[in-house]
């Protein structure tokens, strides 16, 4: 099976990538923008013409489209830009696999929910409280309506990387390394999930796929672990023996474009079918952060 992943060279995209190719029978081609080096292929989404071509020479049966502008503050503060690559290069992406029939697994957000009644199953009502959930949700409406599709929502997400910057997770986990004084979010309930994990998920859809030609609509996948951001960085604390004393609890909502309060996944479809993996969340966040830390 022929694959290409979008946003490759991104924090979900890379662990797609790396888990798809190690799969015998799998041919998976990642795609990147900025940061397309070595066997990444540059492909810029936004350009209609360059997608139709590369997507017509690849041929491939299936799409993972993980390239997004997923974070909240700048897509409320830039929504042209954050339109143009989550609605409009989807429409995009979705007219190029309608051309050569490919299945298009889309990356969507638990941030098309308004988080008063969770847990969410796939059906609930969507309401997003700001425009980045708006955005994915319009993506969402758009593979809809371009046939052969799977969704998958997947909440705020953390793995290997190399940078803090990539994930609000990591992101703690440098405030506790460095020390730094701040106030901690301890409004919100998260369920912290693991890029290869999601990417373990991609991998069983697309064999639940192979042996099931009709299959598609949208799922949910989700750490099962519910924390606050505070809750988090108490468990790197301990994970590492580092100090906390540095980061105080807020319990107020945080300032920016507004957040879910709890917008928890309903993965029982999922799990049902046999698909899903979940790895500890102190046991990740080990994994995840050691190669920051010089011991």
């Amino acid at each position: 099976m022929k694959i290409v992943i979008t946003g490759a060279t991104g924090l979900l995209g890379r662990a797609v990538l790396r888990e798809l190719k190690r799969v015998d029978g799998f041919d998976a081609v990642g795609t990147g923008f900025s940061r397309a080096i070595d066997d990444i292929a540059y492909l810029d989404l936004r350009d209609g013409e360059s997608v139709r071509d590369f997507i017509a020479t690849q041929q491939p049966q299936a799409i993972i489209h993980s390239a997004a502008e997923r974070r909240p503050d700048i897509s409320e503060n830039d929504p042209d830009a954050t339109r143009a690559l989550n609605v409009q290069a989807t429409q995009t992406v979705a007219d190029a696999a309608r051309s050569v029939g490919s299945w298009v697994i889309y990356i969507s957000t638990d941030y098309v929910f308004d988080g008063t009644s969770p847990p969410y199953t796939p059906d609930a009502q969507p309401n997003p409280l700001n425009f980045y959930g708006r955005s994915k949700l319009e993506g969402e409406e758009v593979i809809r309506e371009s046939g052969k599709h799977c969704i998958l929502r997947v909440p705020v997400l953390y793995g290997p990387s190399p940078s803090f910057d990539e994930s609000p997770i990591t992101l703690l986990g440098r405030m506790l390394i460095e020390g730094e004084k701040a106030t901690v979010d301890h409004w919100a309930t998260r369920y912290p999930t693991l890029t290869t994990d999601v990417a373990v998920v991609c991998r069983q859809l697309l064999e639940h796929k192979q042996s099931h030609p009709d299959f598609a609509g949208t799922f949910h996948w989700s750490g099962d672990e519910a924390m606050t951001k505070f809750d988090i960085a108490r468990v790197t604390s301990e994970s590492f023996g580092l100090s906390a004393d540095g980061l105080t609890p807020d319990p107020e909502a945080p300032a920016g474009a507004p957040r879910p309060k709890n917008s928890q996944l309903d993965c029982s479809t999922l799990e049902g079918l046999g698909i899903g993996r979940r790895t500890p969340f102190q046991q990740a966040i080990i994994e995840v952060l050691k190669p920051f830390l010089s011991w």
